[in-house]
Parts: C-alpha cells; sequence; structure tokens
C-alpha cells in the first residue's frame, strides 16, 4: 500500500512542486488538480516512511536487523559452494572476512583450508549469532571475531580480504572509502577478493542486471561491470588481476595492491 501511495505522489509530481520550498496540501492540490483531503492524507501517510536510508532503518528495528543477518546467511549458503569450487583459498594463512555476518563464508573457506586461520569482521550486532556457528563448524578455534566499522578501520595484516556482496551495497564515493582502509589494512603481497555479480558489458541477459534495479532503488547503490571493478579498484590502490565465475552467478574479483 506504500508503495502505490508513493506511486501516486509520483505521478503526481508532488516532489517536484516541493523542490523550491514547502506547500500546504490545500496548495498542491490546487496545483495538481487533486482532493485536498485526499492529498492530506497521501501526504501524512507517506511522511512517516521519508528521510531514512536502509541502513538507518535496519539499525532502528533490531528485529528486523536480525532476519536481514539470517537471510544473509542464508544467501551465503547458496554461493559458498560454487565459490568454493571455483576458487583456491589455500595460498592465504590469514582469511579476513569484512563485514562478514554470521560468518557463514568464512567457516566454509576454514574447513577447505584447515591451515589458515580467519578473522570475522562485523558490526558489534551481528558478533552473538557468529560464536554459534563458528563453532558449530568446528572453526571457532581458528577464527576471532572482531567488531567495528569498515567506514573507520578494518582489521590488520591479512592475506587475504574478503567482502561478499558488500561493494555493490554501496555507490562509488562510499566503496571508495571502504576499499581505502582495506588497502590501509592489507599486506603487500595480500588479495582483496571481491564476491559479487559482474554484469557483462552491453545488453547480455544476467541476473545481475535486475539487481542492479534493487540495489538502485534500495540501497542508491549499484551492481558493476568487470571495467567498473577495475576503475574503482584502480582509485582505491588496488589493481584487478582476475575474475573468476562460479557456477552460480557470483564471481571472485581478485586485485593485488598496486
Amino acid at each position: 500500500m506504500l508503495t502505490q501511495a508513493l506511486s501516486v505522489a509520483t505521478k503526481l509530481g508532488i516532489a517536484d512542486l516541493l523542490a523550491d520550498g514547502p506547500l500546504t496540501p490545500e496548495e498542491i492540490a490546487r496545483r495538481v488538480d487533486a482532493s485536498p483531503d485526499g492529498v492530506l492524507r497521501l501526504l501524512r501517510a507517506l511522511a512517516t516512511i521519508r528521510g531514512m536510508s536502509f541502513w538507518d532503518f535496519l539499525a532502528s528495528k533490531p528485529d528486523f536487523e536480525v532476519e536481514f543477518n539470517t537471510a544473509m546467511t542464508t544467501f551465503s549458503n547458496l554461493v559458498k559452494e560454487p565459490v568454493l569450487a571455483a576458487y583456491d583459498f589455500s595460498p592465504y594463512s590469514t582469511i579476513v572476512d569484512v563485514a562478514g555476518g554470521h560468518g557463514a563464508m568464512l567457516a566454509a573457506v576454514l574447513q577447505r583450508t584447515p591451515a589458515a586461520r580467519g578473522v570475522l569482521f562485523d558490526q558489534p550486532s551481528v558478533a552473538p549469532g557468529a560464536v554459534d556457528l563458528l563453532r558449530a563448524h568446528g572453526v571457532e578455534s581458528r577464527c576471532t571475531i572482531e567488531s567495528g566499522s569498515f567506514f573507520v578501520s578494518v582489521p590488520a595484516g591479512g592475506d587475504a580480504y574478503v567482502l561478499k556482496n558488500i561493494i555493490h551495497d554501496w555507490a562509488d564515493a562510499e566503496a571508495l572509502v571502504i576499499l581505502g582502509k582495506i588497502r590501509e589494512a592489507i599486506r603487500p603481497d595480500g588479495r582483496l577478493l571481491l564476491i559479487e555479480m559482474v554484469l557483462p558489458e552491453g545488453n547480455s541477459s544476467h541476473l545481475g542486471n535486475v539487481f542492479d534495479l534493487e540495489m538502485m532503488l534500495d540501497l542508491g547503490s549499484r551492481e558493476r561491470t568487470e571495467r567498473d571493478f577495475r576503475q574503482l579498484l584502480a582509485k582505491a590502490g588496488f589493481e584487478l588481476t582476475r575474475v573468476v565465475q562460479t557456477a552460480s552467478p557470483t564471481c571472485v574479483v581478485e586485485s593485488k595492491p598496486s
């Protein structure tokens, strides 16, 4: 219903009318040739849902945040096997999973690489859900959990930094801040591994084209082509070394410090 209400406001051009300053519902109704009572009630409903980013909304709804993090774990379970089948993590002794949620991806990687240790990094609210998952996979003794914001810093000294479906959540400006913090922390011979959909150039059919619309509408962010990733990574001080396609729509975009 709220989506339809927003659609009506858009068709009436109400946002355009308010670009130069506030107007009363009666003034708006007169200019768009609509019912003053209807416009008042429409705006009253919409005013309760404007001016909040998805991440602010998530922080304001703890129960929904738990559901969201659980959903991300489920998504990790869908892509982890294709990623592990396509990419060899064995060269890395310390693997840092940045914004790794409950640690489903990192746990799977550590199970495949018994000589490696892991660092799971995410917000403090996520950590409690990670402990049980890591223990259930038998990797808790080789994994530490650290909390914080990747806009401030990330754990230093990793051989590999994994970001699964993180960079597509952010527009270029914010993505560059995140990548910049990783560039500060990564070892000179380390690797940055972005697990993301990579859009094909041109108009080829790809699931990511639909996800790209979702990113635009929900977060103001985007899915990216290989060229987009190469340019973005270069600005952050990385050189894209290869894109590894998995059996799923997800790829591993590998890069190294330049």
